[in-house]
């Protein structure tokens, strides 16, 4: 059999998804001569069983980190409020998404679950140093706080860290701008969560019990 394969570069700016259909509609209604199929094929249909790869491994690996949450702190509630700072990260990375007006992508799920394990490891270490400080006879609102100035200095410095050091590759190659920036809202967004968002939900759920 003898394959014609049609490949374009775009110019800077213009998605695939915007120009492929255009391709797509104009092949599907060509009249083509006696023996010749048409089969549409590129970077929609490649990336396609990708992200889903990408997205069903992002959930089992949300449950396996609540599962080992709920054995290490022996409770559901706990596990619930730092996978919370996971799903506002994932907000915060969505709207950057609407902003500079990118579509959903292969690179957009291997940033995100990139970003899962820091997420998870910054909200476990603010809520452990919350329940040790109410373990060792601290109020809820002062174990808070104590938590808070604890952990500010090391989360700010780990997020900033991280930032700086993706912004040049960012900047420089377009080819990882997405899972780049991606990463660097998800990040500063969960970080802003984390600091502000989810002590306040700690305390409005333990605010009348010391566990």
């Amino acid at each position: 059999d003898i394959v014609i394969t049609v490949e374009a570069d775009l110019q800077p700016g213009i998605q695939p998804t915007a120009v492929q259909p255009l391709f797509e509609a104009f092949a599907k209604s060509y009249t083509y001569p006696t023996g010749i199929s048409y089969k549409a094929w590129g970077e929609n249909e490649a990336n396609a069983d990708l992200i889903s790869a990408t997205v069903g491994w992002f959930f089992i690996a949300l449950f396996l980190a609540f599962v080992i949450l709920v054995y290490q702190f022996n409770s559901f509630t706990v596990p619930a409020i730092i996978l919370y700072s996971v799903f506002t990260a994932l907000l915060g990375s969505v709207v950057w998404l609407w902003v500079t007006g990118n579509p959903f992508s292969m690179w957009f799920g291997i940033g995100f679950s990139s970003l899962l394990g820091v997420i998870l490891n910054t909200a476990v270490f603010l809520v452990d140093r919350i329940r040790h400080n109410i373990h060792l006879g601290s109020s809820v609102l002062k174990a808070i706080m104590e938590a808070g100035k604890t952990r500010f200095r090391p989360i700010v410095i780990s997020s900033l860290a991280t930032v700086l050091g993706l912004l040049p590759s960012v900047m420089q190659d377009p080819f990882y701008a997405w899972l780049g920036w991606t990463v660097i809202f998800g990040l500063i967004f969960s970080g802003v969560i984390t600091l502000v968002a989810l002590p306040c939900l700690y305390y409005s759920l333990f605010a009348e019990s010391v566990e």
